[in-house]
């Protein structure tokens, strides 16, 4: 199957985009948004791969027309509407190709010495096994990183010392 077909099976999976409701926060909003580019990346196989690899997307310009529109309606101005919008459709993507990726094989983890890894790396196992110990999943992940990326880490971490 070509890269043009498997794009164009994209496009049809996207259909056109509703604005937000006049009280919802245009974040929540963009959070949404980037949830459907996500489950529409993921349909195939590849699609994260097909749009990073389109130098000019239809798909992509009509997903960010809409979003800036959007936030510059809302009083963001325009530069900085531009620079939301290219973060959270390239977070998407990158988060989607690494979804895409899959796991190493037997053969890439050959050798490798997690105990080893974590005595380096303590803060880091710490936090992943923190965040996933309460049943959390990469659909949740997704959305904690845009929350972050959106609504600003210190605003949702509290007063800083």
């Amino acid at each position: 199957m070509s890269d043009h077909y498997r794009y164009a099976r994209f496009e049809q999976q996207f259909p056109e985009l509703a604005s937000p409701a006049p009280e919802e926060p245009w974040q929540d909003w963009l959070i949404s948004l980037a949830g459907r580019l996500r489950r529409a990346l993921l349909a195939h196989p590849d699609g994260a791969r097909i749009i990073a690899a389109s130098q000019l997307s239809l798909k992509m310009a009509a997903i960010s027309e809409p979003a800036m529109s959007t936030l510059v309606g809302r009083g963001i101005p325009l530069r900085q509407a531009r620079l939301i919008v290219l973060t959270v459709l390239r977070f998407t993507v990158g988060y989607v190709l690494e979804e895409q990726a899959g796991r190493p094989d037997a053969d890439a983890l050959d050798g490798f010495d997690m105990a080893a890894y974590a005595a380096v790396y303590p803060t880091v196992m710490a936090g992943v096994t923190e965040y996933f110990r309460d049943g959390r999943a990469a659909d949740d992940l997704f959305r904690d990183c845009l929350e972050q990326i959106l609504h600003g880490p210190v605003a949702q971490s509290g007063p800083t010392s």
